[in-house]
């Protein structure tokens, strides 16, 4: 018997070998919510930034490519979720604009400015300006609910003069010095002698005023406030590093020279010639997570924003988890040894590790069937087999136009043979011009499509079970079979032998593939919520992209 225990749990990252699109609509049902952070350095439609994605779009076209796959992500970020987006002068009023549009006006946090450019690099070709920046442009999923943290590296310059039980803090006016006058904020403030305090500008012949907090909000932090020469102030305390600044123009951001020696000090040489700065993306993960968040990036690249992830994890003991998408060709001799290489040590020089200091991780690593593989695949005869399954006509025309058939692959919707021996199923993967058979997992596909959390995995000869949560916290049993060397009995009986009459009542729906006699089984006064692995598979697989 083989069992695993815990697998997603002890999962630190995911790497994910596709196309962005493809990768985020099968993350819907498993991730929807859960993210905290993401980051992501999409082509900047300038034909030679060196992106695989294709570039040099019409404006158009290139806002279309980003905005579907912003319209996914917004889906995986929770409710306290932040997404920053590198670009440049190029596309950055366009992509203001759809991020606008996708996460609404009102959950605009700001327009960071990187200086990308060191002292050196000066543009002295250029015909107007040298550019020495970028942008990261940061929104919030809701703004109400997200909380920017503090950077721990920043100089502090408030002077924390003041000192009492709670630590040391400076005097902050109480009075909201704006224009736009509101009246909710316009109150009478007394101190304990009776006094009456009324918001005032600074500003004499400006009258327009009010206070920072509102009248509930003074009487629970009365004890917080301070009367001195006629004005209300606050204690603001002092707390470890300061407010995050909208210019990221230190050394200690990186340029993008940096990010170029980051990745060849992994590789000799840099294949990549603008890769983003390990010290650029460490920052914006370590303002905007908690120490056991999950990161996505869909546009991993070389793979930056997992070697900055892994790396604050080993300078603060966080166990952030992070999750990479990339469809490039560099994926297998980029992308994912530099996650392999950050992992064994985080000292390396000239491709040449600096000591062995390395941390125990556990990543998957996972490739999704392309578009062009899935036609491939597709098998049409000539009439119906009776080994196909047969669902209603809704279904069938959803299928139909998931895949653009024409009129005579009607009669052909699922091949249901793969599910008989699920171990053993292959599909046809185009590598160097040839089709060559390559096997699949349809028990990781299929977690995918329930939004399996998976707790314990076990596997008893040709019968695997798999216990986890779903995302809403269903308990769910699936077994699989090869159903071709193992009989209903058989399957029962291990199941039996496996799970108790306790253990097993707990479930709140199990799922199985083939032909079986679940339904008829019961634990005490339970009867188990028994569904067919095919038909789940046929209906999420084909609706994936209703949101």
């Amino acid at each position: 018997m083989g069992e695993f225990d815990n697998l997603d749990e002890e999962t630190n990252g995911l790497l994910i070998h596709s196309d962005n699109f493809h990768a985020l609509n099968l993350m819907q049902e498993k991730y929807r919510e859960k993210v905290k952070t993401i980051y992501i350095d999409p082509p900047y439609n300038t034909v030679n930034d060196g992106f695989t994605y294709k570039d040099g779009f019409q404006s158009s076209s290139w806002a279309s490519f980003v905005q579907n796959r912003l319209v996914l992500a917004k889906y995986l970020l929770n409710q306290s979720g932040v997404i920053f987006q590198s670009i440049d002068d190029n596309e950055q009023a366009n992509l203001k604009q759809i991020s606008d549009g996708v996460f609404r006006e009102q959950n605009f946090v700001a327009d960071l400015i990187w200086k990308s450019k060191s002292k050196s690099g000066g543009a002295n070709d250029s015909k107007f300006f040298a550019t020495d920046h970028e942008y990261i442009i940061c929104y919030a999923k809701n703004s109400i609910s997200f909380n920017l943290g503090t950077d721990k590296n920043a100089e502090v310059t408030t002077s924390y003069n003041l000192e009492d039980e709670k630590g040391k803090y400076a005097l902050d006016r109480l009075d909201k010095q704006s224009i736009r006058y509101s009246p909710s904020l316009d109150y009478i403030i007394k101190d304990n002698d009776g006094n009456e305090y009324k918001p005032k500008h600074k500003d004499p012949s400006n009258p327009n005023a009010t206070w920072r907090w509102g009248k509930e909000t003074v009487q629970e932090r009365f004890d917080e406030l301070v009367f001195k020469n006629g004005n209300v102030y606050t204690k603001n305390y002092q707390k470890e590093g300061s407010i995050p600044r909208s210019l990221l123009i230190e050394e200690r951001f990186g340029r993008t020279r940096t990010g170029k020696t980051d990745v060849s000090n992994l590789f000799e040489i840099s294949p990549f010639s603008n890769p983003k700065p390990v010290k650029l993306v460490n920052h914006l993960i370590s303002i905007s997570v908690d120490k056991d968040s999950l990161i996505l990036d869909y546009f991993a690249g070389s793979g930056t924003t997992g070697h900055a992830t892994i790396k604050l994890n080993r300078e603060d003991g966080g166990s952030r988890k992070y999750i990479l998408v990339e469809m490039g060709g560099y994926f297998d001799t980029v992308t994912k040894p530099r996650i392999q290489k950050v992992i064994y040590t985080d000292s390396w020089k000239d491709g040449k590790p600096q000591d062995r200091e390395g941390i125990s991780q556990l990543v998957k690593y996972q490739v999704l069937e392309s578009y062009e593989d899935a036609l491939n695949n597709l098998q049409l005869p000539d009439k119906p087999s009776e080994s196909l399954l047969n669902f209603d006509e809704q279904a069938q025309e959803e299928y139909l136009l998931n895949y653009m058939l024409d009129v005579e692959s009607r009669d052909h919707l699922f091949n249901i043979q793969m599910f008989r021996n699920p171990f053993n199923y292959q599909l046809k993967v185009t590598e160097n011009n040839e089709l060559v058979p390559t096997k699949v997992d349809l028990v990781e596909t299929f977690n995918y499509l329930i939004g399996l959390y998976v707790e314990r995995m076990q596997r008893v000869g040709d019968i695997k079970f798999i216990e986890g949560k779903t995302r809403e916290g269903a308990k769910t049993l699936v077994i699989w079979r090869n159903v071709e060397t193992t009989t209903n009995e058989e399957t029962a009986k291990k199941f039996r032998k496996i799970y108790d009459s306790i253990r097993s009542s707990e479930f709140d729906q199990i799922y199985i593939n083939g032909d079986h006699h679940f339904d008829n089984m019961r634990t005490g006064e339970d009867t188990f919520k028994v569904k067919l692995i095919e038909e789940t598979f046929f209906k999420q697989m084909f609706n994936i992209s209703e949101l």
